[in-house]
Order: structure tokens, then C-alpha cells, then sequence
């Protein structure tokens, strides 16, 4: 058992539950397994969660808000509003792959668990269009998004996009080789400004 004891019992929950998601795996993970963690008792746990997915949502949550701040400076770095998109998906997608918290979500026998987490939440899709808004906020002197461009659409495709490369790792990809994939499925023209800079 690893705990902060000046952690609120919140947060000693959510840090646990991602101690044991790594250990264990999503399937495994139970409330019990994150209480012992968090050295709380489970009556506590279920003070502050009602069942074992209120723990995974709120985990979700916490982390995608820490993931996306970091996205959003790293992928904030680049000028062009396409070399920001396709830095943030390939962030993306490596974050989950290195990270093994996230990684966990997207081992096959947890697919079902992470389904509902989108579902269940009332911040995840808020915040991810809320951070979608600042990617494609263009740069001083930068073109941003062609005027027809459909943005929700975008979004969702982009999510799929990270999805699928996230769960369909192979070929393995990163670095330049899995920018330079996603680049060639975010055409220059049609989708991004005319007059937007080729590179950032």
C-alpha cells in the first residue's frame, strides 16, 4: 500500500484505483483490491463511489483533464492549426501506449468496462471539445480551418482516429513515421485553410 495521508480520501481512492488498474489490470480490479490500496475501508470507498465503474469514471476523469493540459502544450507549440492536430492525436496515441494506466483501458478484455465510461460521464466530452476549440484556435498570422469544415464532425473523427490507432497498434508506430501517417489522413487542402503554412 503506497498512500499520501494529507490526500483527501478522494484522490487517495483515484491514485489506489490507478495503482491497482496497473497491477491487476481493469478486469481484475476490484473495490475491495482499490480500498485495501487507498488503506480506507470499503464502507468509506462506498462514502465517495457507489460502485467499482463511479471509481473508474472519476479516474477517467481526473486523468484525461491532467492528459489534455499536457496535450495542449505540447501540441500548443506548433503554429499551424494541421501540425497541432496531428501533434495532439499522435500525443495521443503515444500517451496511451506509454502510460500505463490508459494502456490498461485498451487491453481487449477491458474494452466492455471502458464503453461505459464515455457514456456515464458528464465531463469527458466537454472538456474534450472544449480542448478540440483550442487546437483549432489558429496562431497569429496562421490560417486556421477551411470555412465549410464540419468541426464536430472533425472531432469525432479525430477521437476515432486515436481510438483506433490506440486498439489496432500494428503496424507500431511513432515518433515521425506515426506523424507522418496521420498527416497523410489530414489533407493540406479541402480541410485546412488554403493560405495555412505547410509545416508549423
Amino acid at each position: 500500500m503506497s498512500q499520501d495521508s494529507d490526500a483527501s480520501p478522494v484522490e487517495r481512492i483515484l491514485d489506489a484505483a490507478g495503482r491497482v488498474i496497473v497491477a491487476q489490470g481493469v478486469v481484475k480490479a476490484r473495490v475491495g483490491h482499490i480500498a485495501d490500496e487507498a488503506g480506507l475501508g470499503r464502507a468509506t470507498l462506498y462514502r465517495y463511489f457507489g460502485t467499482r465503474e463511479d471509481v473508474f469514471v472519476a479516474y477517467a476523469e481526473r486523468e484525461m483533464d491532467r492528459f489534455l493540459a499536457e496535450l495542449l502544450v505540447v501540441a500548443g507549440r506548433k503554429r499551424s492549426v494541421r501540425a497541432r492536430v496531428i501533434e495532439a492525436v499522435a500525443f495521443a496515441v503515444e500517451g496511451i501506449a506509454t502510460r500505463p494506466p490508459m494502456a490498461a483501458f485498451f487491453a481487449p478484455d477491458a474494452l466492455a468496462i471502458a464503453a461505459l465510461i464515455p457514456a456515464r460521464s458528464t465531463r469527458l466530452l466537454p472538456h474534450a471539445l472544449e480542448a478540440l476549440r483550442a487546437l483549432l484556435t489558429p496562431a497569429d498570422g496562421c490560417a486556421g480551418l477551411a470555412e465549410d469544415t464540419n468541426v464536430a464532425a472533425l472531432g469525432e473523427w479525430l477521437v476515432r482516429m486515436v481510438l483506433s490507432l490506440a486498439m489496432l497498434p500494428y503496424p507500431p508506430r511513432q515518433g515521425a513515421p506515426l506523424r507522418a501517417f496521420i498527416g497523410a489522413l489530414l489533407p493540406a487542402e479541402g480541410l485546412f485553410a488554403a493560405s495555412a503554412p505547410a509545416h508549423d
